[in-house]
């Protein structure tokens, strides 16, 4: 059993060490929604300065003008043109 638990740790460090920190550049906050599009539901709205981290997508895809990010309550997607490298 100890050997499932430290493989899960490690798993989540590596996934934490592929994270890049990221600023919301957007003076009147910025939307978390749940997928890449304006139609997808509001998770949260990001105040300007505050940090999350750039998540990698499989298989290298592609999501033109979105970011898939993290904060401390949630995973969503970002128009990243309002985010700047923190």
């Amino acid at each position: 059993m100890a050997t499932k638990t430290t493989a899960a740790a490690a798993k989540k460090d590596k996934d934490e060490a592929n994270v890049l920190c990221h600023v919301v550049d957007a003076p009147n906050g910025l939307s978390l929604r749940e997928g890449p599009h304006l139609d997808f539901k509001r998770l949260d709205v990001l105040t300007n300065g505050a940090e999350v981290g750039l998540l990698p997508l499989p298989g290298g895809v592609k999501v033109p003008k979105w970011s898939l990010v993290t904060t401390h309550d949630h995973t969503g997607w970002v128009m990243d043109r309002f985010l700047r490298e923190g």
